[in-house]
């Protein structure tokens, strides 16, 4: 198992991260890869619910279902996301902190490798994926601090 952990400051207070962060129509303007994000049944959100999410790699479009881990709004969201066919799994989990007058947003990364094949590219896979995860909370912040403060 590999772990990242990313930080960022956003200067918005942690509502209004949180309800960008919520907002699926905003989902393909931070989250890495993601084209479409959409709850799937009906109810709110909570530890259990599914979401289907398409995304793109290598210049083709996939679907996929994740399943919400742990859900507390306002403050965490944990998502498992399984690629059978590649081996590779991941637990996603989102924390929003108040943090001065803005909100300090992790992103924790447990990634694990399924398949033999697939533990001895581990390393060479999980380089590649830091540097797309790296990037997620910056276009997160960016996004973000463009909604005006209120």
């Amino acid at each position: 198992m590999r772990v990242f952990r990313y930080g960022e400051y956003i200067d918005r207070r942690p509502a209004v991260v949180w309800d960008y962060m919520m907002d699926f129509s905003t989902a393909n303007r931070w989250r890495t890869m993601v084209t479409k994000l959409e709850k799937i049944g009906d109810g709110p959100l909570r530890a259990g619910s599914r979401l289907r999410v398409e995304f793109m790699t290598s210049g083709k479009v996939h679907e996929r279902e994740i399943e919400l881990l742990d859900f507390e709004p306002g403050k965490r969201w944990v998502h498992r996301t399984l690629h059978p066919s590649t081996g590779i799994n991941g637990d996603f989990e989102y924390l929003v902190r108040p943090e001065g007058t803005g909100t300090r947003v992790f992103l924790i990364l447990h990634v694990t490798a399924t398949k033999w094949t697939t533990r001895l590219l581990f390393p060479l896979l999980v380089r590649s994926q830091r540097r797309v995860y790296r990037q997620q909370l910056s276009a997160l912040k960016r996004a973000v601090e463009q909604v005006p403060v209120s």
